[in-house]
This record gives structure tokens, C-alpha cells and sequence, in this order.
């Protein structure tokens, strides 16, 4: 490869950061959900005085916005609107579209800083011990996968259907702050539900949204890891999204979940 094409590659990669971070600054700001309730395109001096912002510093955001894909220019104007489908894809967390959670996530320490401090070290970090902030994102992510698994992922395995008759028992792993549950709760109203999780802070954050979903009642949630399973208990169905490789043991989790 020519070096002009390696120097291309490389400036891609910044290219791609200047995109992302222009997102990321976007959703942390609520500069996006300005432009989505307004019926009207704006510039980024009606955008700035919306959110009380600097008009300058405001300008230069569109335009990292708009370079990045993200807005539309309208002609013409000095006026700017999402691009087409930006609503759904970044801030409607319902859409099982929904990718916006990942500029959260990616952009917390325990993504990149944790891992270049503890690169000599090898040490690993468990849950309890990221902040809130990674939770969310991680939370905002995961929510879109339970969109697209509760119901119609379920429903698609043969047999799982009927296991969630009323009555049956059902156990969520790794259930963090709570999204999955609420999605199994409020398309299986007759089950009842076991959320298992090893951080306090999202059990805690699960715990608040149910109660506001009306389903407290209808769900235990449990401290533990998942390779602690209790073999002497029984359940109808036990799901798990995308938190697989959160096992510290993966295959005692495997052979436990068997044998339930």
C-alpha cells in the first residue's frame, strides 16, 4: 500500500473521532432534542439561544454535526435539521433502531482511560466499581437488544411461548437497571419474574424503575453473581442479553442454567 493511502487511513480515524465526539457532545447537550422539537429548521443562532449557548461555539457544533452526517443544511440557508431518521436512530430510546446509548457508553473512562491506566497491571474491574454514567450507557445500549428480544425474539425460539404462560417462573441474568424485566413484565403479565444481578447500584436503579412501571410486586430482584446460581431452584425460562461474556466463569453459568 502507497504511504498516501496509509496518511488517508490514518486521517479517516480522526475524521471519525471529530464525528463521534460531535455526536456525543450533541445527545450530552440536548442540542439534537432542540432540533427535533422544533417545527422548523434552525441556525445556529435560534439553536444557541434555545439551549443558552454561545452562537459561535454553537456554529462550529452544526458544522461538525452536519460533516458528520447527522444534520442537513438546508438550501440556501444558514439552517440546520436532523438528517433523516437521526430522531429514531439517537433519540428515541423505545425503536428497537435506537444506537444512540453507544456514543454514552463509549465515551466513558472505563472504556479507554481504565484500560490505558491498568495496561501494565492486568487489573480488571468488576461493576460495582464503574460509575454511574458507564451504567447508563451500557443500560441505554442493552435496552435496545430487550426491544428487539422481548417480545418477538422470545416468541421466535420454538416452545418458549408456551413456557410463559401465566404461572411460570422466569429468570433474567445479569439483569442490571431493570429494562428487561420491565419488557417481560408488561408483555407477560401472568409470570412471575427473578432479575439476578451482581452490582447494587443497578439493582438499585432496577428496583426504582419497576416500582414506577407498576411491577414491583411482581419481581425479585437478587445481589449475585451469575455462577452462584442456586441449583435446588426451578424456572420455566431463563434469558440473558448480551452479558454473556460478563461470566467470570462461563461455563459453570452454562452448566448451572442446564441443570435449573
Amino acid at each position: 500500500m502507497e504511504m498516501k493511502d496509509q496518511a488517508g487511513a490514518l486521517l479517516g480515524h480522526a475524521a471519525g473521532y471529530v464525528g463521534f465526539r460531535a455526536i456525543e457532545f450533541g445527545l450530552e447537550q440536548g442540542l439534537f432534542e432542540s432540533l427535533a422539537a422544533g417545527e422548523a429548521p434552525m441556525t445556529p443562532a435560534q439553536l444557541a439561544a434555545v439551549r443558552g449557548f454561545d452562537p459561535f461555539y454553537t456554529e462550529v457544533w452544526c458544522r461538525a454535526a452536519f460533516g458528520a452526517g447527522v444534520l442537513e443544511q438546508v438550501d440556501g440557508e444558514e439552517a440546520y435539521r436532523l438528517a433523516d431518521h437521526m430522531e429514531t436512530l439517537l433519540l428515541d430510546t423505545g425503536s428497537p433502531a435506537f444506537v444512540g446509548g453507544i456514543f454514552t457508553v463509549m465515551s466513558q473512562q472505563e472504556m479507554f482511560d481504565y484500560f490505558s491506566a491498568r495496561l501494565g497491571s492486568g487489573e480488571r474491574i468488576w461493576w460495582d466499581e464503574v460509575g454511574p454514567g458507564f451504567i447508563e450507557g451500557v443500560a441505554l445500549t442493552g435496552g435496545t437488544f430487550n426491544n428487539r428480544f422481548v417480545p418477538a425474539g422470545l416468541e421466535a425460539i420454538p416452545g418458549v411461548k408456551e413456557r410463559l404462560a401465566p404461572g411460570s417462573r422466569v429468570l433474567e441474568l445479569a439483569c442490571g437497571t431493570g429494562y428487561g424485566l420491565e419488557r417481560l413484565a408488561g408483555n407477560y403479565p401472568g409470570v412471575e419474574l427473578i432479575g439476578l444481578d451482581g452490582d447494587a447500584f443497578s439493582l438499585e436503579t432496577a428496583s426504582a424503575r419497576l416500582e414506577d412501571a407498576g411491577y414491583a410486586d411482581r419481581v425479585e430482584l437478587i445481589e449475585s453473581g451469575m455462577e452462584a446460581l442456586d441449583a435446588d431452584d426451578e424456572f420455566d425460562v431463563i434469558t440473558i442479553n448480551v452479558s454473556m461474556h460478563e461470566c467470570r466463569d462461563i461455563d459453570v453459568v452454562t452448566s448451572a442454567c442446564t441443570a435449573l
